[in-house]
């Protein structure tokens, strides 16, 4: 059975130039030695820039993007205003059918580039690792999961 390691996260981390980004990248090279990771697959959008993961490829590990193209067919911006009467008071909508399309392209792009690979990591928005974990788990990956999230106010040294 083809194994997946799934990590959340947000997708600012993923940047090479975030502030975090010696650390995410650290945390990655671990996994991918630590579990013989032989693909990091990546929800990306190359207008963020270039992705911390691309950027550890070899002659042994691949990388692929297997996030959505932006098109409108994919487009998930809009807000919620909460208060008429404020509003500047918005929410980013979570749009449910859109949401869904998206994980299903990502879920048929993994399968495709884990045709010939046995073990994969594959790094997504937190707002998709539950959801994505029980499609792959479906179409039949063994799946383990975790998140990486740095909030500096409740961090301990």
């Amino acid at each position: 059975m083809k194994q997946i390691l799934i990590i959340g996260t947000a997708h600012e981390f993923q940047t090479v130039d975030n502030p975090r980004g010696k650390e995410f990248g650290e945390m990655l090279r671990s996994v991918v030695n630590n579990y013989k990771i032989q693909i990091i697959l990546e929800e990306w959008n190359d207008n963020r820039g270039t992705a911390i993961g691309s950027t550890l490829t070899n002659a042994l590990l691949q990388w692929r993007n297997v996030g959505t193209p932006s098109t409108p067919e994919y487009d998930t911006s809009g807000y919620i205003n909460f208060d008429p009467l404020r509003p500047a008071l918005t929410l980013p909508e979570y749009r449910f059918a859109i949401q869904e399309k998206r994980e299903q392209f990502m879920v048929q792009r993994i399968e495709e580039c884990m045709a010939e690979q046995e073990r994969g990591l594959f790094i997504v928005g937190m707002n998709h690792l539950h959801s994505v974990m029980a499609k792959l788990q479906s179409v039949g990956f063994e799946v383990a999961a975790g998140n990486w999230l740095r909030i500096p106010d409740t961090e301990t040294t």
